[in-house]
Formats: structure tokens, C-alpha cells, sequence
């Protein structure tokens, strides 16, 4: 196993548990943080444009080289990632396998992990690829007030917002002999756990309203290469970048508005975000992201072939 230096990326996932039972823990012992303000701007905040790629596009040959890279997200116990030769306190590192699939199988039949997306990418040596999977979901996020500025009877003025699930890879990669190298690794996965359903009544100067809004919870992890990186990795090895991840249970403005106690209806997996403390959300899962490379020959009309 080869570990690549730089700023720690780490991750977590699983199911919630039950509070804080500890003081404020540093990320990476079990726990991420809680996100509860998140800004509109921010919105879709799981998932962001592709970076506008300014190399030069070479013309396209008719029998060229290209790289193939497979992608997997997986999830499992850091103790069970360390057996397969994973650091998940190093930003990155390069582990061995015996052939594509090995790792997989590893970790799924002996320890139990979990693939949550394995995406492909075909590359041409040199240039940006992406891929993306993601679906939008619209919701009633908040209220503003409306009137009461002008001195004219006030009323609240429904806000939507949308988040995204899914995931996006972003990869340049380039050939180095019968080997390649990663130069730029963005990704990005978000998933929904659960909606909030939220309702209480809003005072509005001598009037009130009821108000009725959604809050999602939502896993949202990221992981990058480090910027100076170039890493070369051979057809019987396999890139590992662990997942910084935080836990995202935005509220909503209009609670402070609230003349009383506001009702939530919530799934029990999130019941316990009432209860967290300074030490963020107690996951038991990490996340890394394994992508292995093979050099393929590009044919017009044919596919790729791998050489």
C-alpha cells in the first residue's frame, strides 16, 4: 500500500445513533458533522457545475488510446477497510489487487460492505471526463413575510428550494506506458435519509397563520485529489480516496416565527437529530472512493477493446 500525503478526508455512514454521549470529538473518530443553516445559494449544495476544461482537444484518431476507469463507492467498517490495505487517515493511497474485481469481492463477501454506485468513465489521456447520476427533488422549504414593510396586512410568501441526490465524478487521467496516471479527481455523492414534516402556527402582528414546510436530511460527502497529486496506478492496483462527509438537517427560517412549539413528523432514523450535541452525528460506516484504470484501444464504430 502506497499513502499519498496531504490534508485528511474522512467519512462516515451507517445508521444514526441515539445521541452524544461523549464531549465535542474530533472528525474521523466515528462522527461528522451536523449542518443545520445551509444558505439558498447554496442549493443544490451536494453537486456542483463541471469545471470548464480549457486543454486543447487533439483530433480524434481512428484507432487511438484511451483509458477506462471503473468507479466504486463503497462503504464499510474503517477495521475492515485497514485488512484490505485502505488508510482511511491518508488522503489517499494506492492498494494492490490481484485483478479488477478482487477488491470488490473482498470487501463484500468477507466484511460485509456496501457498493452504493459504480459508475465508468472512457477518458482520453489528458482531458477532463465526467459522469453524472443525480436526480432533483423540489420541496417547501420556508416563508418569508410579505406587506408588513409597506404597512399593508402581512401574509408569508412560500420559498421552494430543491436538493440533489446522486453522484458526480469528475476525472483527468493520463497515459503513462502501460500504466496511468490520475492528475484531477473530483467526486461528489449525496443520498436522501429522510423528510421532516414540519407545521406550527406563525404570528404575523395580530394575526396568525399556519404555516406547513419540509426539512430534508440528507448525507452529502465529497473527496478530491490533492491539488499537487499525480498518481500513478498500475492494472493490478487500485486508487482509495475516503469520503469527507457531512450531514446535512437544514431548518427553516419561519421557526422563529413560531408562536408555539414546532410539530415535527419524521421518519425514527433522524429522531435522534434532536438530541446531538457538539460532537456532530455518531455513523459507524466510512465511505471510500476505489477507481481502478485499464488502457483501452479506441476504434470508430467499434467500441473500446482493452489492450
Amino acid at each position: 500500500m502506497r499513502a499519498i500525503t496531504g490534508g485528511v478526508l474522512m467519512c462516515v455512514v451507517g445508521v444514526l445513533s441515539v445521541g452524544c454521549a461523549r464531549p465535542h470529538v474530533e472528525q474521523g473518530e466515528g462522527f461528522v458533522p451536523v449542518v443545520r443553516k445551509v444558505d439558498a445559494a447554496a442549493w443544490p449544495f451536494a453537486l456542483r457545475p463541471a469545471p470548464v476544461d480549457k486543454s486543447v482537444a487533439k483530433p480524434a484518431a481512428s484507432d487511438a488510446r484511451m483509458i477506462r476507469v471503473r468507479a466504486l463507492f463503497i462503504a464499510g467498517k474503517p477495521e475492515h477497510l485497514a485488512e484490505l490495505g485502505v488508510d482511511c487517515k491518508a488522503p489517499a493511497s494506492v492498494v494492490s489487487c490481484s485483478d479488477r474485481s478482487a477488491l470488490r469481492e473482498a470487501m463484500i463477501r468477507k466484511h460485509r460492505g456496501q457498493v452504493l454506485t459504480a459508475p465508468r468513465l472512457l477518458v482520453r489521456s489528458g482531458q477532463l471526463a465526467r459522469i453524472a447520476v443525480t436526480s432533483t427533488t423540489a420541496y417547501l422549504a420556508d416563508y418569508e413575510r410579505e406587506g408588513a414593510a409597506k404597512g399593508e396586512p402581512s401574509g408569508l410568501k412560500p420559498l421552494m428550494r430543491r436538493y440533489m441526490e446522486g453522484v458526480v465524478l469528475d476525472v483527468r487521467a493520463e497515459l503513462d506506458g502501460e500504466a496511468v496516471t490520475f492528475t484531477h479527481i473530483d467526486a461528489r455523492h449525496a443520498v436522501r435519509l429522510a423528510t421532516r414534516e414540519c407545521r406550527a402556527a406563525i404570528g404575523l402582528g395580530g394575526a396568525t397563520a399556519q404555516a406547513i414546510w419540509e426539512e430534508p436530511v440528507i448525507l452529502a460527502a465529497t473527496a478530491a485529489l490533492p491539488a499537487t497529486s499525480r498518481v500513478r496506478v498500475g492494472s493490478r492496483e487500485a486508487l482509495v480516496i475516503p469520503l469527507h462527509q457531512r450531514l446535512v438537517a437544514p431548518e427553516a427560517g419561519v421557526r422563529s416565527l413560531a408562536k408555539e412549539p414546532v410539530a415535527v413528523r419524521e421518519e425514527r432514523s433522524v429522531q435522534s437529530l434532536a438530541r446531538l450535541g457538539a460532537c456532530g452525528c455518531p455513523l459507524e460506516k466510512w465511505v471510500v472512493l476505489v477507481l481502478q484504470a485499464e488502457v483501452t484501444r479506441y476504434r470508430e464504430g467499434g467500441g473500446a477493446n482493452s489492450t
